[in-house]
């Protein structure tokens, strides 16, 4: 029996070690490929390039749109004005030239912003958008900590459009696949599919390192808003208060361009900024702790689930561990103030006991909840049914 075809439309090209989604869309194209004949179309920035390669095993062909894009400094910027940022002519007249074939099974469009094309679609096949992060939701939440009055007014108005424009768009697919149940709950359409993060745990894998001299571990992309907004309120709020009860504390911030954005912070007595590493598995094997004090965002926090399969103890704020659930909260300490932030910090810092047993079970939930293997079994029973049905 032929394999069926699909065609992803992505709005990053999918990479690792970058940001969670392309680590998703990576991993789903690597996993799946076994089974099915996928075609990439993507748009693909500069510094992307170099990385096409690593897809050209696992896809029958690959289509790039170059694009320059500006950094969103919010999630207020994720609306109908947003999604007009990524219209490419070049990219409407590619989708429409190869759809044209007739032998396409699926397309899956990857992020909001790419929705837009459906339009431009030349088959009959099943269509699924993945929303990696539930937008209106993440402007409510910044609505929620802004405190200037006509600043909140804006983002609930745009709050207001973009659930408008989401929940339109929502219906205009087969299929809408979430992350996490929290945010299909929320989206509230009956065509949805829960599809959550994973982690690659043979490599996140912990280590045999004993030297354990960062206290404290942050990572992220730093060109998304949310990475930091979360490093500007922990310095600010959460630092001082762990630095006055334990003034040895120290603690590393990695990631792509944390050192651009947020090199100012080693102004800050103890904290240092690194910058992008090449494995950032060298960090976490030496971090007593990994923290995440989000306030915004969405979906799910791939980080935690690498810090997890690590077997490092993680404090959260709820907003970091959102779509999480059952025994992999044991792993995690959630707090949800400054106050108890820094308490809860300072109480896994000083136990090694408690560190240990917190990285025990958060490794052994990795590895039974989310391996990828596991989440893409259930991705290629969710294809087969969609196709059967058809």
């Amino acid at each position: 029996m032929p394999k069926p075809n699909i065609l992803y439309i992505t709005l990053y090209l999918p990479l690792k070690n970058i940001h969670g989604g392309g680590n998703r869309m990576f991993e789903q194209i690597k996993h799946l490929s076994a089974k099915y004949n996928i075609r990439l179309i993507s748009f693909l920035r500069d510094w992307e390039e170099k990385s096409v390669a690593d897809l050209k095993p696992y896809c029958r062909e690959i289509n790039t749109v170059s694009i320059e894009e500006k950094r969103s400094r919010s999630y207020s910027l994720i609306s109908p004005g947003f999604v007009k940022n990524y219209r490419s002519r070049e990219m409407e007249l590619l989708i429409r030239e190869k759809t044209s074939v007739s032998d396409l099974d699926l397309v899956q469009f990857e992020y909001l912003p790419m929705a837009r094309y459906r339009i431009e679609l030349r088959t009959k096949a099943k269509c699924i958008l993945t929303e990696h992060q539930l937008g209106f939701m993440c402007l409510r939440k910044e609505a929620e900590i802004e405190n200037n009055f006509f600043r909140k007014l804006g983002l609930l108005l745009r709050y207001s459009r973009l659930l408008r424009y989401e929940m339109k768009i929502f219906s205009e697919f087969d299929k809408v696949i979430f992350v996490s149940s929290y945010e299909s709950d929320r989206a509230s359409i009956r065509h949805s599919f829960v599809s959550p993060m994973g982690v690659d745990t043979e490599y996140f894998n912990p280590g045999k390192n004993n030297n354990k001299d960062i206290d404290l571990l942050y990572t992220g992309n730093f060109d998304n808003f949310q990475n930091e907004d979360t490093m500007l309120y922990f310095s600010k709020y959460i630092w001082p208060l762990i630095k006055k009860k334990r003034p040895e504390t120290n603690m590393k911030i990695a990631g792509v361009n944390s050192k651009e954005r947020m090199g100012f912070l080693e102004e800050v007595s103890g904290i240092e900024v690194v910058g992008r590493v090449k494995d950032i598995r060298e960090y976490l094997n030496r971090a007593k702790v990994f923290i995440i004090p989000a306030r915004v965002g969405g979906g799910m926090k791939g980080k935690l689930l690498e810090a997890l399969a690590m077997g490092k103890p993680v404090v959260s704020t709820t907003i970091g561990v959102e779509g999480y659930e059952g025994d992999v909260l044991r792993a995690v300490k959630i707090a949800a103030s400054p106050e108890e932030f820094a308490d809860k910090t300072l109480e896994v810092l000083g136990d090694n006991a408690l560190r240990e047993n917190m990285g025990d079970i958060g490794r052994a939930e990795a590895e039974k909840r989310y391996r990828w293997e596991r989440i893409f079994s259930d991705m290629d029973a969710f294809y087969k049914n969609l196709l059967i049905r058809d």
